[in-house]
């Protein structure tokens, strides 16, 4: 049987579209529901001490499955790093226009940049020591 052609299509969990920034429809869907789950978080728990806002943001909303095949240079990886910046800022109960380098120390976390990229070298190195070829 032939198959039907598809501009985009999910695959476990990730958008992949038939152009050559073929990751970039799936960065900008996981970025929308992030920025739905901070609002979701901070409405829930707007109780909480900010460190336990930024504990619990990064347990149940920081995974970005999928995220080893983004472009993790491009314009659409910047803006999740911006819109991580302003969500700790929120969480944190700081000013949104206080500076990023705050961050990091302020919420006792590492960048999400810096995940991110982790994430990534250990995908390739789990490639690079894969048994199997093709």
């Amino acid at each position: 049987m032939e198959l039907p052609w598809v501009k985009s299509s999910k695959h476990l969990g990730c958008t992949i579209d038939e152009n050559v920034h073929g990751m970039r429809k799936d960065l900008m869907e996981k970025r929308a529901i992030y920025i739905n789950r901070v609002n979701e978080l901070t409405q829930e728990f707007y109780f909480a001490h900010p460190l336990t806002k930024v504990k619990i943001n990064n347990i149940f909303n920081s995974y970005f499955y999928g995220s080893s095949l983004w472009d993790l240079f491009g314009d659409d990886a910047i803006r999740l790093e911006k819109t991580w910046n302003v969500s700790q800022r929120i969480m944190l109960g700081i000013p949104r226009n206080s500076h990023q380098y705050f961050i990091e120390p302020l919420s006792q976390t590492q960048h999400i940049k810096f995940s991110l990229l982790k994430r990534f070298l250990k995908f390739v190195e789990s490639m690079a020591l894969s048994k199997k070829r093709f």
